[in-house]
């Protein structure tokens, strides 16, 4: 007995690639690719390939008002654009604040 699948292929392949049903909905594999990283204690799934000038873009906050701390070491501005985040990477992200 041949059971058909919702948007299969005449082959019987199933073209849901982000299907639970074949494993491929998990962290890098079929439709969705995405790391797991901590920022300010925060469990977060970002897009892979980000980098941390890209990160603060998408929070939107200016890289000139922040300090970078990544995995318990100081980023130096100059090193956000190439530094790319990886999997499990903890990332704190200090503001400063004007006052008298």
């Amino acid at each position: 007995m041949r059971v058909t699948v919702p948007f299969s292929r005449s082959d019987g392949t199933n073209l849901k690639p982000y299907s639970l049903a074949t494993g491929c909905g998990r962290v890098g594999y079929g439709f969705f690719n995405y790391v797991i990283v901590q920022i300010n204690g925060e469990k977060k799934e970002l897009g892979t390939s980000l980098s941390v000038t890209q990160l603060l873009e998408s929070l939107g906050i200016r890289p000139g008002r922040v300090v970078i701390e990544l995995n318990h070491d100081v980023l130096s501005r100059d090193a956000f654009e190439d530094t790319i985040l990886k999997e499990g990477d903890t990332v704190e992200i200090v503001h400063f604040v004007g006052g008298g």
